[in-house]
C-alpha cells in the first residue's frame, strides 16, 4: 500500500512547513491527486489517520480533490480525457498523445494557526 508512504510525506511537509512559518496547528489541508496517479482517495485517507497521531495534523480536516486526466495529440493538436490509460486520440485515431494532467499528486493549502 504506497498510500502509507503519500501520507507520511504530506505529513513531513506538513510539519516542515509548520515549523518555517511557526504554526502550530492544522485545521485543514487540502491534496490534489490526478486520476492517474493510483494512489486510492480512501487508503489515503485511511493512511493519513494514523499517521497523523501525535502530529499538528492530528484530526485535522482533509479535502482531497480528483484531478482528471487530459491528453493532447500531437497530430492534430486536439485536446481530450483518455480513456483510463489508452491516449488514443478520439479525433484521429491516433497513439503519438501527450498527457498534460492526471499525474499529479501535490498539497495544496494547509489552513493553520
Amino acid at each position: 500500500m504506497h498510500e502509507l508512504s503519500v501520507a507520511t510525506g504530506i505529513i513531513e511537509i506538513v510539519e516542515k512547513t509548520m515549523q518555517q512559518n511557526g504554526l502550530h496547528k492544522v485545521h485543514k489541508i487540502e491534496i490534489v491527486i490526478g486520476e492517474l496517479t493510483c494512489v486510492d482517495e480512501s487508503a489515503l485517507r485511511f493512511a493519513l489517520d494514523p499517521a497523523s497521531k501525535g502530529t499538528a495534523m492530528e484530526g485535522a480536516e482533509i479535502i482531497i480533490h480528483r484531478q482528471t486526466a487530459f491528453a493532447t495529440c500531437v497530430t492534430c493538436r486536439k485536446d481530450f480525457e483518455p480513456i483510463g490509460f489508452i491516449a488514443q486520440c478520439p479525433s484521429c485515431q491516433g497513439f503519438e498523445t501527450k498527457i498534460v494532467k492526471g499525474r499529479e499528486l501535490y498539497l495544496k493549502s494547509i489552513e493553520a494557526e
